[in-house]
């Protein structure tokens, strides 16, 4: 069995430091950054610091060579990664988006009264971070969110502005940056060099700017080299900063990042060239000429696994999220909670990542952001909030299947929603269908139709997610890389891997239930007598496809290297490696449901309390304290159970986010209280 690596876990800290170039939001630098005005005199790369303006320590690199800017009294407009008023997939989309020594943000199309409820200036916007918004007249409103970010000194007006949890800084029109909110640590954070600036972006306690020829500047917290940039740097054209770090793009699009890297965040991918690139908390993700997405370093959730399916035209990386637009505007998140549950149905011009919520821009100047920190703030005049149509910030759902490094829920219309990892496309079931059961395998999923008919998503490898057709089914159950269903008759057919007989039923037996493993899959006869098949290989048979003799159960579940059965008075058995997994907490415990996993098994009291136990990670066997659940389910290191109310509730692993639930919540201790639905 495969075992995922645990999940970093460090106390959390100020939020993630987010920059906006342009019209585009978020830690998200692209490669078109400007931050000069247009038909304004070429200002000086830097102007001599006078007594009345103390700066601090500043580091500057200057390039071998320097960007030729166009005609600043006929400004040219360059390709843009971020959607248009009117996104248009193009076949010649990122042919264009080559980077270039000069690069000029696009013009977002003028707000016309049809489009927007009210004309007043102050709604419009056309940039935003997590924390601030830029209108058209240079202006900014900012807005708490548990940060320190205040609204700029008054009269101050910009082109371009970047913000952290707790600081923001935005470009004037000549070139030179202000910064405002708390220094955490007097680090210097707040006061800006005197110096001329093409683009910058903040990080948690320091900042890094683009001179117009090319040299970049870093002043605030140095403790761990964020403002020491590499002598290697140069022909940059874009920049992003993290927390204790940045990166940025040379013209050529390879990456080049300085500061911590005890997590890889400085250890960009040798070989790669990309046309987008976004700093995180102890990660980084950039996009390839293609639109496709990739992150090095370390993100908590998932937040660096990025979805190899999707392709972007812009991307923000926050501290345990990371969300980015399709060519068509839509958002995708992917990451932990409700930060990375964007909304349905919306088209954005650009997006942005905070610590506990997002941001987005659309193409009309309005703004909506969503997620936990933001659920009571007090948001400017035209930023909306978006919370879920659940009580609450928190989702309803009927039932819940967890697979490898991921899990799916059905809400109570039948729609199916899933997280964690989505490599192969498992986290990401089909728009439009409703589904009455639902389970996860290791790389794909299924769903079951209410007239019986199963789809089926993800890793279609060895026909996975190829149900037979014209098949009406009364359940499904997925095991590693196979899926079995059983008929109305009660006959049971299977597909997929079968090198190990785990799709070979015997054709002569009717069952009432049936149950897929990782190598074997078990069936309950109508007198509940188990039979079980597959697992016929020297290094796949522990015995799980053996099930004792004589015994009944009223239901059964296979897991990876064992079973479980549980029996009319509600205790439950296991055979295969059983190794703890196969001694019960308590002698004689009765309980109402069982699930076993790979070599850990979960099961619910009569009352609904859980037990968990078996060859687990101390954090997998956490027993949740003073919770009551109606289903349960284990994942491969994971497992998730829904309260009676129906809000999803996980905890284990949670490296690729299968442990954080869409509008649920994720235990991280055993005494941790959880939310209720409502609050």
């Amino acid at each position: 069995m495969r075992r995922i690596a645990a999940s970093l876990r460090f106390a959390l800290r100020q939020s993630i430091g987010v920059s906006s170039i342009g019209i585009i939001g978020g830690p998200l630098v692209l490669l078109m950054v400007a931050a000069v005005a247009c038909g304004d005199p070429e200002p000086e790369l830097a102007r001599k610091p006078t007594a009345s303006s103390p700066v601090p320590t500043t580091t500057t690199i200057h390039m071998s060579s320097t960007p030729t800017l166009p005609p600043t009294s006929a400004p040219t407009v360059k390709p843009s990664l971020a959607p248009t008023s009117s996104p248009t997939p193009s076949s010649e989309a990122t042919q264009s988006l080559v980077p270039t020594a000069t690069y000029i943000p696009a013009e977002r199309p003028t707000p016309t009264a049809t489009s927007t409820p009210t004309d007043r200036d102050d709604d419009r916007y056309k940039a935003l971070t997590a924390n601030c918004a830029l209108r058209d007249d240079g202006s900014v409103a900012c807005w708490p969110a548990r940060s320190a970010v205040s609204a700029p000194p008054e009269g101050e007006r910009f082109t371009s502005i970047t913000s952290s949890g707790n600081f923001a800084c935005g470009l004037r029109k000549d070139g030179t940056a202000l910064c405002w909110g708390t220094d955490y640590g007097d680090h210097g954070t707040l006061v800006a060099p005197d110096l001329v600036f093409l683009a910058i972006s903040a990080g948690i306690q320091h900042v890094c700017g683009l001179h117009l020829d090319g040299a970049v500047s870093c002043w605030g917290g140095d403790q761990l080299g964020a403002t020491s940039p590499s002598l290697e740097t140069e022909g940059l054209v874009a920049i992003s900063s993290g927390w204790d770090h940045t990166c940025a793009l040379r013209e050529d699009g390879t990456a080049v990042c300085w500061g911590w890297d005890r997590f890889g965040a400085t250890s960009p991918p040798e070989g790669e060239t990309f046309i987008a690139i976004s700093s995180g908390a102890h990660y980084t993700c950039g996009l390839r000429p293609d639109g496709s997405p990739v992150c090095w370093g370390s993100g908590w959730f998932g937040s660096a696994l990025a979805p190899k399916s999707e392709r972007l035209v812009s991307i923000s990386s926050g501290e345990a999220h990371t969300c980015g637009l399709r060519l068509d505007g839509t958002p995708v998140c992917w990451g932990r909670g409700s930060q990375a549950a964007p909304p349905e149905d919306e088209r954005f011009v650009a997006i942005a990542t905070g610590r506990y919520h997002t941001c987005a821009l659309r193409d009309d100047g309005t703004g909506v952001c969503w997620g936990d920190e933001v659920a009571s703030q007090q948001l400017p005049t035209g930023v909306d909030h978006f919370t879920p149509s659940s009580p609450g910030r928190y989702q309803i759902h009927v039932s819940i299947a967890t697979g490898g490094n991921h899990s799916c829920a059905l809400r109570p219309d039948g729609t199916a929603v899933c997280w964690g990892n989505d490599d192969h496309g498992e986290a990401s079931p089909p728009k439009g269908q409703s589904f009455s059961i639902i389970d996860a395998g290791w790389e794909h999923s299924c769903g079951l139709r209410s007239d019986g008919v199963a789809l089926c998503w993800g890793s279609g490898e060895y026909g996975a997610t190829s149900p037979p057709e014209e098949e009406a089914f009364e359940s499904i159950s997925m095991g590693g890389v196979h899926t079995c269903g059983l008929r109305l008759d009660g006959s049971v057919i299977c597909w997929g891997w079968d090198r190990f007989g785990a799709t070979s039923p015997p054709s002569d037996e009717r069952f009432i239930q049936v149950s897929s493993g990782a190598f074997h899959t078990c069936g309950l006869r109508q007198d509940g007598g188990p039979v079980c098949w597959g697992a016929v290989t020297e290094d796949s048979d522990f015995g799980q496809a053996r099930p004792p003799e004589g015994e009944s159960f009223t239901s059964i579940s296979a897991g990876g290297l064992l079973s479980c059965g549980l029996r009319p008075n509600g205790t439950v058995v296991c055979w295969g490696r059983i190794g703890d997994a196969g001694t019960v907490p308590s002698e004689g415990e009765v309980f109402k449901s069982v699930s076993a996993g790979p070599t850990h098994v979960c099961g619910l009291r009569i009352d609904g309390s859980p037990v968990c136990w078996g060859e687990i990670d101390p954090e997998q066997s956490i027993t949740p304290s003073d919770e009551m659940f109606k289903t349960i389910s284990v994942g491969e290191d994971h497992t998730c159970a829904l309260r009676e109310n129906g809000l999803a509730v996980c905890w284990g692993w949670d490296a690729s986010g299968e442990a954080t639930p869409i509008g649920g919540v994720q235990l991280r201790g055993q005494d941790i209280p959880a939310p209720q639905v409502g609050s």
